[in-house]
C-alpha cells in the first residue's frame, strides 16, 4: 500500500484556523492561498472540516468552492461538516469533492450512514471519530454509544471507506501522545484503511504511524501553517522504508 500525508484544514465562519484540543480555534487566513500552497507543495490530500454551517452542507462547500475557483486545483478534497442526508452527500461530490467525511454519530443514530454509502459506494466516505481517551477505554464523543470497539461493530467487517480517528487530546500539539496512539491501535487490530490525525507534525511521528499496515494515511493540521516548505520536507524525511507518495 502506498501510503499518504493529507493536511486537514478546519474552517470557521469562512477561515482557515488552527484547532486545538477540538475547542479552541485561532485565526489563520483564507483557504484559497493555503491551498494553493499545499499543491504546490505536494500534499496528498486536503480534508476540509467545516465546523460553523450557515445553510446547507452542500452550500456551505458550494460557498467554498466559489473562494478557490480561479485556481487549478487537482488535488483530492475530501469535505465534511455538518452532513445529515444523502442529497447534500450527493451535491458535495457532484461539486467537485472527491469524498466526504461523515461523523460517526450518523453511523450510531440513523440509517442514513448507509443509505450514503449505497448512493455514493462506501469508498466515497470518510467515518470521523474523534477519540478521547480514559484510564479504562478509547471513547468516541458525541453520542450515547461512545466506546469505539461498539461503534466499530456496526460496521460490516469488509467496509470499504476509511476512518479517520483523531486524538483529541493531541488536537494541535506538537507530537502525539504515543501511549494513547497505541492503546488505540490494539483495540483497532484487524482494521484497516485508517487515518490517524491528531498532533503529527515531524516526520518521525508521521513515518512511525504509516510504518503499521493499519495505517493508510496521516493527517497534518496547525504544522503546515508554520512551516513553508513542510510537506515537501517531511516527505524527504520520513524513512524510505514506508511507501509514500513523493512530491516531483
Amino acid at each position: 500500500m502506498i501510503k499518504r500525508i493529507a493536511a486537514t484544514l478546519v474552517i470557521d465562519s469562512g477561515y482557515i484556523v488552527n484547532s486545538y484540543n477540538f475547542k479552541i480555534h485561532l485565526p489563520v487566513g483564507k483557504l484559497k492561498y493555503t491551498i494553493q500552497r499545499l499543491q504546490d507543495f505536494g500534499i496528498d490530500e486536503i480534508i476540509i472540516l467545516n465546523t460553523s454551517h450557515s445553510s446547507t452542507s452542500s452550500q456551505d462547500f458550494i460557498q467554498l468552492l466559489k473562494s478557490i475557483d480561479s485556481l487549478h486545483i487537482s488535488t483530492p478534497i475530501t469535505y465534511g461538516g455538518g452532513i445529515t442526508c444523502v442529497s447534500d452527500a450527493r451535491e458535495i461530490i457532484r461539486a467537485g469533492a472527491e469524498r466526504v467525511v461523515v461523523s460517526s454519530k450518523l453511523l450510531v443514530n440513523s440509517n442514513t450512514f448507509f443509505e450514503i454509502c449505497s448512493y455514493l459506494g462506501e469508498q466515497a466516505l470518510v467515518l470521523h471519530m474523534p477519540i478521547d481517551h480514559t484510564i479504562v477505554q478509547s471513547k468516541i464523543g458525541g453520542h450515547d454509544l461512545n466506546d469505539f470497539q461498539s461503534v466499530m461493530n456496526l460496521l460490516p467487517s469488509n467496509w470499504g471507506g476509511e476512518v479517520m480517528v483523531s486524538f483529541v487530546e493531541s488536537d494541535g500539539a506538537k507530537s502525539p501522545n504515543w501511549h494513547n496512539v497505541n492503546r488505540f491501535l490494539v483495540c483497532a487490530i484487524g482494521l484497516k484503511n485508517l487515518i490517524l490525525a491528531g498532533g503529527f507534525a515531524n516526520a518521525q511521528d508521521i513515518g512511525r504511524a504509516l510504518s503499521f499496515d493499519q495505517i493508510s494515511a496521516v493527517a497534518v493540521g496547525n504544522y503546515l501553517h508554520r512551516e513553508e516548505l513542510s510537506v515537501r520536507n517531511l516527505k524527504l524525511n520520513i524513512e524510505t522504508a514506508v511507501e509514500i507518495r513523493h512530491s516531483k
